[in-house]
């Protein structure tokens, strides 16, 4: 709980962690995350921000053997300190996540993507918006 001007909000995650370790710096992350996302609320001010994946992020591939040869069956964002939450991504959101260093905007990725894909910008920017601030509440990224 924190004391603040504007609307309140709760969360609750379901987490398989001990509850031995210190958690205040997460908190207090997570009260951060939820701010910028707050400040940041429209689809333009997320789209001029420069993203950058928490170091503490890590991806995690899954194969199989198939008739082919290896084949991809699942890919799992997770963090590796702090709480250590995980998401499943589809291969091409996991290049998109994996093109955020800090360089560019949210609007340039999400372009790039676009014209990858041979897919209409709006629809690719709405979609990567939402993944975009589940990662960010999450801890993931870095903004």
């Amino acid at each position: 709980m924190r004391r603040r001007s504007g609307d309140n909000w709760i969360r609750i995650d379901d987490m398989a962690v001990s509850g031995a370790r210190p958690f205040g710096n997460i908190v207090l992350q997570t009260f951060a995350n939820r701010d910028f996302l707050q400040a940041h609320a429209t689809d333009e001010q997320l789209l001029a921000v420069k993203p950058k994946m928490s170091p503490d992020a890590q991806l995690d591939q899954q194969l199989r053997p198939s008739e082919k040869g290896w084949q991809l069956t699942s890919l799992t964002l997770r963090l590796t300190s702090g709480v250590m939450f995980s998401q499943s991504l589809q291969p091409l959101v996991a290049d998109f996540v994996g093109a955020c260093d800090g360089s560019r905007t949210l609007a340039e990725l999400t372009e790039a993507l676009a014209g990858k894909v041979n897919a209409s910008l709006d629809q690719v920017r709405r979609e990567c918006l939402v993944v975009m601030r589940q990662l960010i509440e999450r801890g993931f990224v870095c903004v």
